[in-house]
């Protein structure tokens, strides 16, 4: 997992710096103050900068991006696997896991996982890998990436992957797409073209 969760981070960084998804997808979903929020996999908590005054919990594998977190307007941030998340069944509202899930060999798994600990919804951000690889075509350094991303662990995580996932397991699914730009065009015809596929899990 150390290693795996290293590459995660590593993928998130770079993502991070085309552009900021959070005020877009925070947009998009509902939540409330009173809400027990939990962000899976939180990284350096970026998530926390924008929900200053939620109640809002972390945790991440990596003890640097933890002691960073903490930093941050969190109720309490911790060290933890996500495919062991170290929290206690139906303990949070809702779980946010945003540029997590496309980087690990088992989403199903981590799925289950965060709707154990999710009274309500889930909700899942990732890269649209139908844009993705449209962009391959375009530019060498993304189609490098591209690559290396489908070679890593064999997801490619569309619409159509959620749809599969929450089939599964028996879940509600509400698809939703945002990008950094050229947004209505794109986001009309988001399963190809949106920079962001996400995913609302619920029971």
């Amino acid at each position: 997992m150390t290693e795996e969760f290293y590459k995660i981070k590593q993928a998130q960084e770079l993502y991070r710096t085309c552009w900021n998804i959070y005020p877009k997808l925070l947009k998009r979903i509902e939540l409330k103050k009173t809400d027990k929020i939990l962000d899976a996999g939180c990284g350096n908590g970026e998530l926390a900068k924008h929900l200053k005054g939620f109640n809002l919990w972390g945790f991440d594998s990596d003890k640097n991006a933890v002691e960073n977190a903490k930093k941050q307007d969190y109720k309490k941030v911790v060290l933890g696997d996500i495919y062991k998340i170290p929290f206690k069944d139906k303990e949070f509202d809702k779980t946010i896991c945003i540029e997590v899930l496309e980087y690990l060999s088992n989403p199903e798994k981590t799925l289950k996982e965060l709707v154990r600990v999710s009274k309500n919804e889930v909700i899942i951000s990732c890269a649209n890998f139908n844009w993705y690889r449209i962009n391959s075509f375009l530019s060498k350094e993304m189609r490098e990436q591209y690559k290396e991303q489908i070679e890593s662990n064999g997801n490619f995580i569309n619409s159509g992957f959620f749809k599969k996932l929450a089939g599964k397991n028996n879940l509600k699914l509400k698809i939703i797409y945002i990008s950094n730009r050229f947004e209505f065009v794109r986001n009309l015809f988001g399963n190809f073209f949106a920079s962001e596929v996400i995913g609302i899990f619920s029971p």
